[in-house]
């Protein structure tokens, strides 16, 4: 970690680990992430892989026995305590493991690279997300594939969050468009953009429930 203070954003998701992968919709939404990641990349047994904002490994854990290594990073000490637990009692501790780190340049994996970088439900927190596209950039290997996944911003959008938690929240969704220029910019090729999933939420106000769309970019490093 920085030597920051914890900001409000640490704080919620360091409250709310022990009970992640309960909340409504969590483990859904990880499973349909999971099977968009699996379509848009061909996942093999020697790739080395990162999760950026792995939380408590509710995506990682279902990539896992497709791959060689996962490492997750998350800025929240204990969404990493919870995955680190999840995977001695799985017993891969040996090749899957997270470490509580804020991503800020390019020298902070002690030189590692990956051959799959994946993200999901991150990059709506994140201010600058074309900015953390290029740091990703330069953390995978040539040939290697970055995969973002997050709820994509509408007229209704606003709604996935209760407003108790709007000011966690950088952006409400992700436009197509932006996460196209995001991935353009930071010098991937072959990038995609597209909606594979939805999901139904329950939300307040009036609405009582809410379809959200999810959008799936995919670009390769050449």
């Amino acid at each position: 970690m920085t030597s920051q203070e914890p900001s409000a954003t640490q704080n919620r998701f360091d409250l709310e680990a022990e009970q992640w992968d309960t909340l409504p919709g969590m483990r859904e939404m990880s499973e349909k992430a999971f099977l968009a990641i699996k379509a848009a990349v061909p996942l093999k047994s020697s790739m080395k892989c990162l999760e950026f904002g792995c939380g408590t490994g509710l995506v990682s854990f279902q990539i896992e026995p497709y791959v060689n290594t996962i490492l997750g990073i998350d800025f929240s000490d204990n969404m990493v305590k919870v995955y680190n637990r999840k995977a001695r009692e799985s017993k891969v501790e040996d090749r899957v493991h997270a470490v509580p780190l804020i991503l800020s340049n390019t020298d902070q994996l002690n030189g590692r690279k990956f051959d799959l970088i994946f993200s999901h439900l991150t990059y709506h927190h994140v201010e600058d997300f074309h900015q953390i596209s290029k740091l990703l950039y330069e953390y995978l290997e040539t040939d290697g594939y970055l995969v973002v996944t997050d709820f994509e911003k509408f007229e209704d959008s606003e709604l996935f969050h209760p407003k108790a938690k709007h000011s966690t929240v950088e952006h409400h969704g992700i436009l197509r468009a932006e996460l196209l220029s995001a991935l353009g910019e930071a010098g991937f090729k072959e990038v995609q953009v597209n909606v594979p999933f939805t999901v139904v939420r329950k939300v307040e106000g009036p609405k009582g429930e809410v379809e959200f769309p999810f959008v799936c970019g995919v670009g390769k490093k050449p």
